[in-house]
């Protein structure tokens, strides 16, 4: 951990206005093992921050011994955890699929808004459409160009 302190941060210089940014390097305490966060004092930040890096759930408890705020920490990052990796493409042909799916959409979207561009106000074109002000806009001078 590196520690760095800066005095007079409002316009008074006074000692009460001292602010302390700590940077904490998590890829440092990705590479600590057991013994070395065994080593470190309860409530130390790199102790504290471990939970973090730490995805054994047997060594956390270990580690903690079952502190609950720990516990909560270690619950909700299993949960997001679960959650980033839902949201992750593992198989490229899926994901090629889901792009070409977005990308219909799009031009699907940009279909309809051609055909009411003449007919319809500009917000009513967002509302039904989506599209930004900016890409009906960008489609109406396209189409006048072309006239």
């Amino acid at each position: 951990m590196y520690y760095t302190n800066f005095d007079g941060i409002k316009i008074s210089f006074n000692k009460e206005n001292l602010i302390e940014i700590i940077n904490g390097n998590l890829d440092f305490l990705f590479m600590l093992g057991y013994n070395d966060i065994k080593k470190l004092k309860e409530n130390d930040l790199a102790w504290l921050l471990y939970v973090f890096v730490c995805k054994d759930e047997k060594l956390r408890k270990k580690i903690y011994k079952e502190d609950e705020m720990i516990k909560r920490v270690g619950e909700k990052l299993k949960e997001l955890n679960g959650k980033y990796d839902e949201d992750l493409f593992y198989d490229k042909e899926e994901f090629k699929k889901r792009a070409a799916y977005l990308h219909g959409i799009q031009d699907y979207k940009l279909e309809v808004a051609k055909k009411m561009i003449h007919k319809y106000p500009i917000e009513e074109i967002i509302e039904i459409t989506h599209l930004t002000k900016e890409e009906i806009e960008s489609l109406q001078k396209e189409i006048n160009s072309k006239k």
